[in-house]
């Protein structure tokens, strides 16, 4: 029996199959047990076959209570707005100056590779309604680009980095080896930082932005799912938050374990910087690829947030109904759960739990990357790290 303060191993459940994952849907195909499904991918992933369907749920392509219909339709809105925004894009990065800039004025070998047809992979083909739709939607998607923020004062800069990055993309893959989905990297976060001026292209985007284009192989449903996931996630881009979410690591372990506490003070790892890289990408650098995407929908599920926030007003709740029974006035509620304590700061603190012994032995801030490669190890096998 674990003691208090130690890791536990709990076996994991098996992956969401595409049998379970029907009973989710009613005959409309609205997702109807949206906590049931977020549980089924926390406890073990989804399976692959059935993940690009998860995720258009899990990613916000689709709302939970939308029809089949519906989601044709928000598809082909999707589409007309996406080569809308490509459109301008194109005019508008042919109108930016290389003056002597040997780098910015090579077009590197993979944007001559063609392009493959943005079809959302459900859609398939376009029949014929589906067409005449698209027509429909083709003006109004032509007045939403032109409508979107642009600022190109940092444009060059950008460009450049994003083109040193997208060579650097998972290319030990076949599926990074092929030009067109080079291309496609390339693109989606041109399209990106074009449109999105706030935050605009950091480096690290592009390996969060390869995780969609493995699932769903296509541009337009990569680019809206990798919108989504940086609007939730951006604040992780900058400085000051990355730096919060790295000082409350700091605080669990404090909390947990004094002696490691300890020890991180007093060698050059106070600072908790080895765990940036494993926030910022969802241990995505420190996993096989497959491995990497079902971190990736474990976290993104945000079950263990959602489920205890919920579980805390509960049983607030109860006990209000309980001081009003003996006589007291009713109180208002003001418990939650602490929402910047999520599942991947717990990762990170399982993480160092489970290696203490070995960083104490090796004091060397660089030791603590090689240790990841052990909770790989228990992961892929199928077992979850609790702290008890």
């Amino acid at each position: 029996m674990a003691t208090a303060g130690s890791p536990a191993e709990v076996k994991r459940a098996d992956a969401l199959t595409r049998d379970r994952w029907k009973t989710f849907l009613d005959a409309d195909g609205r997702l109807v047990n949206e906590i049931a499904m977020r549980k089924a991918i926390f406890e073990g992933g989804s399976d692959k076959d059935i993940r690009p369907d998860v995720w258009r749920f899990l990613y916000k392509l689709y709302p939970f209570h939308s029809t089949i219909l519906e989601q044709k339709t928000m598809d082909l809105e999707r589409m007309a707005r996406y080569r809308a925004l490509k459109a301008r894009w194109k005019v508008l990065d042919q109108t930016m100056v290389v003056s002597g800039d040997p780098f910015l004025g090579h077009v590197p070998d993979y944007m001559s590779a063609a392009e493959d047809e943005e079809v959302p992979v459900k859609l398939y083909k376009l029949e014929e309604d589906d067409a005449a739709l698209l027509a429909i939607l083709d003006f109004p998607a032509k007045v939403y680009a032109q409508h979107q923020d642009v600022n190109l004062d940092h444009y060059l800069h950008v460009k450049r980095v994003i083109l040193k990055d997208v060579l650097r993309t998972d290319r030990f893959l076949d599926y990074f080896k092929d030009d067109r989905n080079l291309r496609k990297v390339h693109v989606i976060l041109m399209i990106y930082a074009m449109f999105h001026p706030g935050l605009s292209y950091s480096q690290g985007m592009n390996d969060i932005l390869a995780r969609f284009l493995l699932v769903f192989h296509n541009e337009m449903d990569s680019y809206w799912a990798f919108v989504e996931y940086m609007e939730h996630k951006k604040s992780d881009f900058a400085e000051d938050t990355m730096i919060k979410k790295v000082g409350i690591v700091r605080e669990l372990v404090q909390e947990m374990d004094r002696e490691l506490y300890d020890f991180f003070e007093e060698t050059e790892c106070r600072d908790y910087l080895f765990c940036h890289r494993w926030l910022l990408l969802s241990f995505k650098r420190e996993f096989e690829t497959e491995d990497s995407l079902r971190v990736f929908e474990v976290i993104s599920s945000s079950y263990l947030e959602l489920s205890t926030d919920q579980a805390m007003k509960e049983s607030a709740r109860e006990a209000a109904k309980l001081f009003q029974k003996d006589g007291g006035s009713a109180r208002a509620d003001h418990s939650s759960y602490n929402m910047e304590y999520t599942f991947e700061v717990f990762v990170c603190v399982a993480i160092l739990l489970i290696h203490k012994v070995q960083f104490m032995q090796s004091p060397e801030p660089g030791d603590l990357y090689t240790c990841v490669n052990r909770w790989a190890w228990l992961f892929i096998r199928g077992v979850a790290v609790c702290l008890l």
